[in-house]
């Protein structure tokens, strides 16, 4: 899975674990939804880092493909 998708993924998993956990009071598992952000949180930071190194090596080599002006 690519790293863009799978932030966007992880995104939408933590965005519904911290309302749940947080946010609605009446949940059943707000133990497991509060873990869960916590455990979830830092592998989308390590994600969103990863898609942002990718897209800049990709732009970086696109920039140095194209031939300086005459």
């Amino acid at each position: 899975m690519d790293y863009g998708v799978a932030s966007g993924v992880l995104l939408a998993w933590v965005i519904w674990c911290i309302r749940d956990g947080w946010l609605n009071e009446g949940y059943e598992y707000i133990g497991f939804s509060r873990f869960m952000a916590y455990v979830s949180t830092p592998v989308l930071i390590f994600c969103l880092v990863m898609a942002t190194s990718a897209g800049l090596a990709f732009l970086r080599e696109r920039r140095q493909k194209t031939p300086p002006p005459s």
